[in-house]
This record gives C-alpha cells, sequence and structure tokens, in this order.
C-alpha cells in the first residue's frame, strides 16, 4: 500500500473501534460499487410538482397554433388585447406566465380567454390563403 493510500484510508476510518472496522470491511467485501454507493446516498426526494395557474395553461394551449417563442405570442396578445379594448398596455413580461399576470390586473380572466381566442381568429383571417369576397 502506498503512503497516499494508507493517508486516504486512515482519513476514512477516523476514529472507529477495531470491531467496527471489521464490519465496515465485511460489508466493502461483500457488496459491489454501486450497492454500497446507493446505501450511503442521501435519499432522493420528489419535489412537489407546483400547479400552474389555469388560466395560464389554457391560454398557452389556445396560442399553441402560433409558431414562435413564447415571448413572441405574449406581445401579440398583449397589442391585441391593447387595440381591442382600446387601451394603452405596457410592454409584455418575459413570456406567457407574467404576461397573463399583468394582464389580470386590468382584465377579467373570461376578457384573456376571449382575447386569445380572438387574436388566433383574426390572425387566421389575416394570414389565410383562401379569398374571400367581400
Amino acid at each position: 500500500m502506498t503512503p497516499a493510500e494508507k493517508k486516504a484510508l486512515k482519513a476514512l476510518c477516523g476514529k472507529r473501534t477495531k470491531p467496527e472496522l471489521k464490519k465496515l470491511f465485511a460489508l466493502v467485501r461483500a457488496h459491489n460499487d454501486r450497492a454500497l454507493m446507493a446505501a450511503i446516498a442521501p435519499p432522493k426526494t420528489r419535489a412537489a410538482k407546483r400547479r400552474g395557474d389555469p388560466l395560464v395553461r389554457e391560454v398557452d394551449q389556445t396560442l399553441k397554433p402560433i409558431l414562435g417563442p413564447a415571448a413572441e405570442k405574449a406581445e401579440l396578445l398583449v397589442e391585441h388585447m391593447a387595440k381591442k379594448h382600446r387601451r394603452k398596455l405596457g410592454a409584455p413580461a418575459r413570456g406567457i406566465a407574467g404576461t397573463v399576470r399583468d394582464l389580470r390586473a386590468k382584465f377579467s380572466e373570461a376578457q384573456i380567454r376571449a382575447g386569445a381566442k380572438s387574436l388566433l381568429a383574426d390572425l387566421a383571417a389575416q394570414y389565410s390563403s383562401r379569398e374571400t369576397v367581400v
């Protein structure tokens, strides 16, 4: 055994008694590395999944057909709501969740849902490949 290995072994053993060390060495000989590591690893705790805001999920599902990042969807929603309700609204938040939180201060949940649906309808009418007769 090299001096470095002896030093590491002494550091690991600490101030254990001889019978304790014999039991420990017997355990090490009897089990493989994976089992020993699993035995000393801290238990995995499952973090409770936070339930998201149902309105945010609904608006996100409504705006899913719009291909693009959430920040662009949020910006489109804020612009549409401002135009539809003739109000000045600030810049949208980083994503849909933040934007819905900001819009809640000025609009009801029903208005936000309706705004998301009407945004999709307006975009579909504006960018539809079908020709309409006026």
